[in-house]
C-alpha cells in the first residue's frame, strides 16, 4: 500500500512529462521510503532500475549488466566489459523515446574505486543530455550524497536538473497509515515511531500497542530488534563509538561535556563524530537558555532514541528469549518515553499546519524550550516555542489522563512573560489534552488560546 509523497510524486511526473533530458537525486536516511517513491513513480513507465550493493566493482557490473539485459530481452549472463559500454548500450535503446535509468543507493557505486562518477559526467556531458532519457540517483549516505552535489572537485558537481532529500512522512499521511487504530494506538504509535514509514509498515492493526511493541521489538524474532543495522549507514552502525555516542545522548547526556564526561573521551572528538552525524541527519541541534544559550543534541528518529535507551543494552537478553521479562523490567520507563514523545507528535501536527498556512504566522521551526533559571525564580521548560516577527506560539501537551484546566493556561502565560519575549505582543497558545478539558474552561480563554483533543487531529 502507497500512502503519501504527492508533492515529490508530482516534481518526479513533472519532470518526466517535460520530455527533456533531466538528471534528479533522491537522497534520505536508510528506509525512508526513497526506493518506494521511485518504484510508485516508474510502475507504469519504461525504466530500467538498478540497485548497487555493498560488493566488489565486478559485482555490481555483473549485477547492472543483468539489469539492462532482462530490460532488452537479451542474454541474462553477459556482462559488458567496462561502464561506458554500459551507457552506450543504454542510451542507444533508448534512442528517440523517453526512458528512464535508476540507479539506487549510488554510493556504493561510487566509493569503490571504480570511476564511476567519472564514466557516468562523461556519459551526462557528452551523449545524454541531447536524449529524452531522465536519470535518477538515489542514496541513503546523506553526506556522501550532498559533497557529491555540492563539491567542486567531484565529477557530478552542477549536473543535477533536481533533486530531493526524502524527509518522514508528512503527519497526515501517516496519520493515514494508522487508519482503524484508536486515538490513544495511533498516539501511542506516532510517540514512538514518529513518521517513519518503514516502522509504522511492520504495525499489525488487529493487535493492541503492547503486543506489536512485544512482538516487534521485545521478540528474538522481531524484525526490529536490531533496527540500527536496518536504518544506519554502515559507516555509522559498524562504529562503535557512533554507537557509544548515540547510547549517551539516549540516557541524558545531551551536551558535548556530558557525553565526554559520559564516556571519558576528549570534547573535541565528541564533536567531530557529532558532525557526522549531523550531516546524516542521525541527531539535531537543539538550544537551552542558563546565563547564556547552551547547544544540546538529539537523536532525530523517535525509534532509534527508544533502542538506544532501552535496546542496545538488553539485546542479547532478549534474543535468547527474555524479551517478556525484559518488557516488564522496563514498562515503567516505557510510559514515560511514550508520555515524552507525545509532545513531538503535536509538535509535527503544528508544524504541518503552519507549513499550510493554519497559524496565525508561518512559525518554523516548533521546538521545545529549556530555560533552567529565569527571572520567575524557577526554570522553565516549554514544550513547543517559535518566534515570528511580534509572533509567539505556546504549546504545552503532556499524554496524562488529567483534563487541562484553567491552571494550566495561566501557567503557560506566565511562562512566556519574561522579558526574553517582549518584543513579541502577539502571543498564540494551544494546549493539548489526551483526556479533554475541565467544563467550561474554553469559555474563560480569549480567541487566542486554542485547545485541542486527541481527536481533533488523530483522526
Amino acid at each position: 500500500m502507497f500512502i503519501g509523497r504527492e508533492e515529490e510524486l508530482a516534481l518526479l511526473n513533472k519532470k518526466y512529462q517535460g520530455g527533456n533530458f533531466e538528471f534528479g537525486v533522491i537522497y534520505g536516511t536508510r528506509r525512508i521510503g526513497k526506493t518506494t517513491l521511485i518504484n510508485e513513480f516508474i510502475k507504469d513507465k519504461d525504466a530500467i532500475y538498478f540497485q548497487a550493493k555493498e560488493v566488489a566493482v565486478k559485482d555490481n557490473r555483473r549485477a547492472f549488466s543483468r539489469a539492462i539485459n532482462e530490460k532488452m530481452s537479451l542474454p541474462l549472463d553477459y556482462v559488458y566489459p567496462d561502464w561506458e559500454t554500459i551507457f552506450a548500450a543504454i542510451l542507444s535503446f533508448y534512442k528517440g523515446k523517453r526512458g528512464i535509468l535508476v540507479i539506487d543507493e549510488y554510493p556504493y557505486l561510487a566509493a569503490r574505486g571504480s570511476g564511476f562518477s567519472s564514466y557516468l559526467q562523461d556519459f551526462i556531458d557528452n551523449h545524454a543530455k541531447e536524449s529524452q532519457l531522465m536519470i535518477l540517483l538515489s542514496g541513503s549516505n546523506i553526506s556522501f550524497m550532498e559533497k557529491e552535489m555540492k563539491n567542486r572537485t567531484s565529477p557530478l558537481y552542477k549536473r543535477k536538473t533536481f533533486a530531493m532529500k526524502i524527509a518522514p512522512l508528512a503527519f497526515k499521511d501517516a496519520v493515514a497509515f494508522l487508519k482503524g487504530i484508536s486515538l490513544e494506538g495511533k498516539a501511542s504509535y506516532l510517540s514512538l515511531f514518529g513518521s517513519h514509514p518503514y516502522y509504522l509498515s511492520f504495525i499489525d492493526k488487529k493487535a493492541s500497542f503492547e503486543d506489536n511493541l512485544q512482538e516487534l521489538v521485545y521478540s528474538k524474532e522481531g524484525p526490529l530488534l536490531d533496527a540500527p543495522n536496518d536504518v544506519l549507514t554502515s559507516s555509522v552502525r559498524e562504529s562503535a563509538f557512533y554507537n557509544s555516542i548515540l547510547s549517551a545522548i539516549s540516557k541524558g547526556y545531551i551536551t558535548i561535556d556530558a557525553i565526554a564526561e559520559y564516556l571519558e573521551e576528549a570534547a573535541p572528538k565528541i564533536g567531530k563524530y557529532l558532525d557526522r552525524l549531523l550531516k546524516d541527519a542521525i541527531v539535531e541541534k537543539k538550544v537551552m537558555f542558563n546565563s547564556t544559550r547552551k547547544t544540546y543534541y538529539a537523536i532525530r528518529d523517535r525509534f532509534l532514541d527508544f533502542w538506544y535507551r532501552f535496546i542496545m543494552d538488553e539485546e542479547s537478553r532478549i534474543a535468547i528469549g527474555f524479551g517478556k521479562a525484559v518488557y516488564q523490567e522496563q514498562t515503567n520507563g516505557i510510559k514515560n518515553f511514550l508520555e515524552h514523545h507525545y509532545e513531538d507528535v503535536c509538535l509535527d501536527y503544528l508544524q504541518e499546519e503552519s507549513l499550510s498556512g493554519h497559524l496565525g504566522a508561518p512559525y518554523y521551526p516548533i521546538q521545545n524550550l529549556r530555560i533552567e533559571k529565569s527571572e520567575l525564580g524557577r526554570s522553565i521548560e516549554i514544550d513547543g516555542l517559535s518566534r515570528y516577527q511580534s509572533h509567539l506560539l505556546v504549546v504545552e501537551c503532556k499524554f496524562t489522563n488529567r483534563k487541562r484546566t484553567y491552571q494550566d493556561c495561566l501557567d503557560m502565560q506566565e511562562d512566556v512573560s519574561i522579558r526574553l519575549f517582549a518584543k513579541q505582543t502577539d502571543k498564540e497558545f494551544y494546549l493539548f489534552s489526551k483526556n479533554g478539558f475541565a467544563d467550561g474552561l474554553k469559555e474563560k480563554l480569549g480567541e487566542n488560546f486554542h485547545l485541542v483533543e486527541n481527536k481533533d487531529f488523530l483522526n
